[in-house]
């Protein structure tokens, strides 16, 4: 879970800026709650002094009579008057020689005042410090206040009728007479405390949650239009048209979502361009297509031409003169040892040309794809090769349907010719594998062989003005029939050609 929030962190901005902002929120809401909190308690605890120090005085200044007479009963009424307090836990009237008078406590509370009880005699300190002051004082210890004044045998404070608390008035010349004491119990301030710890733990609760809100509202309106840029950039990344992003302030974030329009709308522009290139290249590749079609066909009835005028016209031409050259040689007969051996050779010669002729009519015009079949006539034209080169010819097939369209036979024939004749003119090669099998509804043709081999970028390319004739008509007579041409080929590890034709 805190791998996942980690994560979640680092790879959502609106997530930053809410933790961010919530950060913010939750210092500046403590720090000022703290201040506030420790404000009210300090005005809490003077008001809590002030209150005990005013009701000191009061019963000081009443009790005098009482004090100065040692009489019980009068210091009654000033004693009850203060002990209707609820915060008051104990009040204690001493004379000059620290005899105690009047004592009042709340039943059952441990008030742990400062007055010795062997001989009721008060503790120092505390005397000298009344002295001292001549004043109210108080002493603080954890269970609450001791609030002390001297008793004067003339008043030297003005207590006016309201309980508010006025400034001490500068005492007159007087006599001390005795002390009073006032114990304020800490019970009442300490749930004044924490009403006011809950009501302010409350008052932050509320305001952060509030800022909370405000925060992911805020972070959430920030992290809006980065979102929309982002998302943006992968429909642009996926090749979709992204939208335009609205721009309403002009800071960073504005700044660039116009950037991001501006360069959207560029885009835009560059992919329409791009189309229209591309349409203008598959119409001229269509046009190439054609014309390499037209070109092809014409190179096929060119070469049927060929052959059918060396069938018709050059072989019946050596074929009259290899009759008549059998006629004079039977005329001359022994007659001349020396012509006959001449007409021999002739003889001869005409009987191997019109055997060159049949081979080149064959090859230009293979009639062997309409009576035998593809199979069997590339079988034919590979072991013409092996016999005429002497090169190991290995020949395999499989599973290649009878019926093929004429086209299809066509051009893989001439494509095992051309790359056949390649070999023997250029790679030296003494081994050659060829096969042709039927996988995934499609003819596939490999021919790889042991020579020399040769870069096949370099070949492709134009050399002074030449192209590799043999090797592009190979690529357009596959191309033609919506197949795959490939051929691959390093120095002196063979070359490999790989030709695929759908069914």
């Amino acid at each position: 879970m805190k791998i996942y929030l980690i994560k979640s962190i680092k790879e959502h901005f609106s997530i930053k800026l809410f933790v961010v902002f919530g950060l913010i929120a939750f210092i500046i809401s403590c720090f000022f709650t703290g201040i506030f909190l420790f404000h009210q308690s300090n005005q809490l605890n003077d008001a809590n002094l002030k209150k005990g120090l005013f009701q000191v005085k009061a019963l000081a200044h009443n009790a005098r009579i009482g004090v100065f007479a040692e009489n019980k009963e009068l210091l009654d009424a000033p004693v009850e008057a203060i002990s209707h307090e609820d915060e008051v836990l104990e009040i204690l009237v001493f004379n000059i020689d620290g005899k105690l008078l009047k004592e009042y406590r709340k039943q059952e509370r441990d008030t742990g005042n400062r007055v010795k009880r062997q001989g009721d005699i008060i503790e120092k300190d505390v005397l000298t410090k009344i002295r001292d002051a001549m004043g109210p004082v108080y002493f603080e210890d954890r269970n609450g206040f001791d609030f002390w004044a001297p008793i004067l045998s003339t008043s030297s404070y003005a207590v006016p009728a309201s309980h508010g608390l006025e400034d001490i008035l500068k005492p007159a010349d007087n006599r001390l007479i005795g002390y009073a004491m006032v114990k304020v119990g800490k019970d009442i301030l300490n749930r004044q405390r924490k009403e006011l710890l809950i009501t302010n733990l409350i008052l932050l609760i509320i305001f952060l949650t509030a800022s909370f809100f405000a925060s992911y509202f805020v972070a959430k309106g920030m992290a809006k239009p980065l979102n929309r840029l982002m998302d943006g950039a992968n429909a642009i990344s996926k090749g979709l048209a992204a939208e335009k992003i609205s721009v309403k302030t002009r800071d960073e974030v504005g700044l660039l979502a116009e950037a991001f329009n501006n360069m959207a709308d560029a885009l835009r522009i560059r992919e329409n361009e791009l189309m229209a290139v591309n349409r203008k290249l598959m119409e001229q590749h269509e046009q190439r297509k054609i014309l390499s079609k037209r070109l092809i066909d014409l190179l096929e009835k060119d070469r049927e031409q060929v052959a059918m005028e060396l069938h018709d016209h050059v072989g019946q031409v050596l074929t009259s003169l290899k009759i008549n050259l059998e006629i004079i040689q039977g005329q001359v007969g022994s007659y001349n040892p020396e012509l006959e051996n001449k007409i021999i050779e002739s003889k001869d010669r005409a009987i191997q040309a019109i055997r060159d002729i049949k081979d080149i009519s064959r090859g230009l015009k293979p009639s062997v794809l309409s009576t035998l079949g593809l199979v069997s006539s590339i079988k034919e034209l590979l072991s013409d090769f092996e016999m005429s080169t002497g090169m190991d010819v290995n020949f395999f097939t499989h599973n290649i349907p009878s019926m093929l369209s004429k086209e299809k036979e066509l051009a893989i024939y001439r494509i095992t010719q051309e790359a056949m004749n390649n070999i023997v003119k250029h790679t030296h090669a003494t081994t050659v594998h060829v096969n042709l099998v039927m996988k995934d509804h499609k003819i596939a043709l490999s021919i790889e062989d042991n020579g020399t081999g040769f870069d096949p970028e370099k070949i492709m390319e134009n050399t002074h003005g030449q192209s590799p004739f043999g090797l592009l008509i190979m690529q357009e007579r596959a191309e033609q029939l919506n197949g795959e041409f490939r051929i691959e080929s390093e120095t002196e590890k063979g070359t490999y050609v790989s030709v695929e034709i759908p069914v």
